[in-house]
C-alpha cells in the first residue's frame, strides 16, 4: 500500500508540471517571443532608416547600418553597436561618445530589441534593458 501511496503521490506532482509545460509550448501568445525568430522574417529591417510610430516622438529617427546605429532626436545624437544575437533579436550597446553624453546611462547598460511582429513596412518591437525590469513596446516604420 505504501509504495502504491508513493506513485500516486509523485504522479500528482509530474503530470501537473507536464501538462504545463505543454500548455505553455503550444500556447501561441504564452510562446509568441520564442517563435519570433522562427517564423519571422527580419532582413529587410536590419539596415535602412526609421521613424518610431509615436506622435509624442515626431522627428525621433534611427539609422541602422551593419553594426551601427545612429539615434537623432531634434539636437541630440547617440550612437550604438549592433550585435544581432538572433534573425529578429539584436542588442545596443552605446559608444563611449554617447555615454558621455547621456551621463544617466548605466556604463555597463545594454538595451535587447526583439522584432515580434513584421509588417510590410513596419514591425514591433518589445525593448528591455539590464538595468531595468521595464519592458517597452512600440512600432518602427521603415522609411528608407
Amino acid at each position: 500500500m505504501n509504495i502504491i501511496m508513493k506513485k500516486i503521490k509523485v504522479n500528482t506532482i509530474i503530470i501537473p508540471i507536464i501538462l504545463i509545460g505543454i500548455i505553455i509550448s503550444y500556447n501561441p501568445y504564452l510562446n509568441a517571443f520564442d517563435k519570433s525568430d522562427k517564423t519571422l522574417d527580419c532582413s529587410k529591417f536590419k539596415n535602412g532608416t526609421f521613424k518610431i510610430l509615436n506622435p509624442a516622438l515626431k522627428g525621433y529617427t534611427i539609422k541602422r547600418n551593419g553594426n551601427i546605429q545612429i539615434e537623432s532626436y531634434k539636437e541630440n545624437e547617440q550612437v550604438y553597436k549592433i550585435e544581432w544575437i538572433k534573425d529578429c533579436t539584436y542588442t545596443l550597446t552605446p559608444t563611449e561618445e554617447t555615454l558621455k553624453k547621456t551621463p544617466n546611462f548605466p556604463k555597463t547598460g545594454v538595451l535587447t530589441i526583439k522584432i515580434i511582429q513584421v509588417k510590410p513596412n513596419s514591425y514591433i518591437q518589445t525593448t528591455s534593458s539590464n538595468f531595468s525590469s521595464q519592458v517597452q513596446t512600440s512600432e518602427i516604420i521603415k522609411i528608407k
